[in-house]
């Protein structure tokens, strides 16, 4: 038994936010966030049978990332090769990419 579960929150397309725990098959939604911290609530009590095997501490993960850009990417690719004194190309193949 884990002392804890973390589920990971998302903005669902259609509006409110979707929650799916990590590492178990619990997903849930809610249209608002206070919908969602309830709905997350009895998701892990009605997945686990016995009280007494369920986490005790739930944890809601916002992950904050964008997708990088390819021009982004590029232009990293090229600094970091400048500071080293090489090509992109010579710098990917060092990375085996």
């Amino acid at each position: 038994m884990s002392s804890e579960i973390i589920f990971e929150v998302t903005e669902a397309e259609e509006g409110g936010y979707c929650a799916s725990a990590l590492g178990y098959g619990i997903n849930t939604q809610g249209e608002t966030l206070e919908e969602l911290r309830a709905m997350v609530r009895d998701a892990v009590v009605c997945y686990f049978d016995d009280p007494q095997q369920a986490p005790k501490i739930i944890r809601l993960h916002f992950p904050n990332h964008s997708p990088i850009k390819i021009g982004t990417l590029k232009s990293i690719l090229r600094n970091v090769s400048a500071h080293h004194q090489t090509t992109v190309s010579e710098l990917l193949e060092t990375l085996d990419l």
